[in-house]
């Protein structure tokens, strides 16, 4: 979102119903930015950002469709 940015992402996630418990899956994005100028055209630091989640739904019971998120995020601006 800054001006001049260009940025990419990408992702990976696992759905571990099968191997270890029903209804827990996960993912982690990457993401980088560079090149972003302010309103003097001065250069901005670059970004590099991680995030993680972990998602558990209840599959049954009284807390049955419930969610449960665990969600960590790393940025880090160079400079």
């Amino acid at each position: 979102n800054r001006a001049g940015e260009i940025a990419w992402k990408v992702g990976i996630s696992y759905d571990f119903s099968n191997v270890l418990l029903d209804g827990l899956t996960a993912y982690t994005d990457y993401i980088q930015s560079n090149r972003a100028v302010d309103s003097s055209k001065e250069n901005l630091p670059d970004k590099n950002e991680i995030d993680m989640n972990v998602d558990y739904r209840i599959k049954e019971g009284f807390l049955k469709n419930f969610w449960i998120r665990v969600r960590n995020g790393y940025v880090h601006q160079s400079g």
